[in-house]
């Protein structure tokens, strides 16, 4: 399966990662950290960066040094690998769609919506009879 590798800049941030990824055309991202990774430290970085994957349909996985950065990918639940090489030689194990991102949209049907946008005309307005009366005064 093919993998589209970022490498990561020590000036990026969840906004411009973000940017990257959408650029990715493959079921697999990775993404890969300088040596002394000072950006994206907090695990809610990586989780909107998951949430984004998951958004655009890939999988998302991590190549780091740093054990802190390690820490907060198993925590987040992404997989972690040494080096580029062997992310691309091992499989993913399929992780399951944490249960926070699987919530469920209610479709509203479009003809209900429709009838409660318009409400009924009244009755008395399609009577012939009020209607010559009103238009003849």
């Amino acid at each position: 399966m093919k993998t589209h590798v970022i490498q990561l800049d020590p000036n990026d941030d969840v906004t411009s990662v973000r940017d990257k990824m959408s650029w990715a055309k493959s079921e697999r991202i990775l993404l890969v950290f300088p040596p002394h990774p000072r950006i994206l430290s907090r695990p809610l970085d990586l989780r909107l960066l998951q949430r984004h994957a998951i958004a655009l349909g890939a999988q998302l996985a991590v190549v780091a040094q740093g054990q802190d950065l390690r820490l907060i990918a198993r925590d987040t639940g992404l997989p972690i690998f040494p080096s580029i090489s062997s992310a691309q030689r091992h499989g993913w194990q399929e992780n399951p769609i944490p249960q926070i991102y699987r919530q469920r949209i209610t479709r509203l049907d479009l003809l209900q919506m429709r009838k409660a946008a318009k409400p009924p005309e009244a009755s008395w307005r399609g009577l012939f009879g009020f209607r010559f009366a009103f238009f003849s005064l």
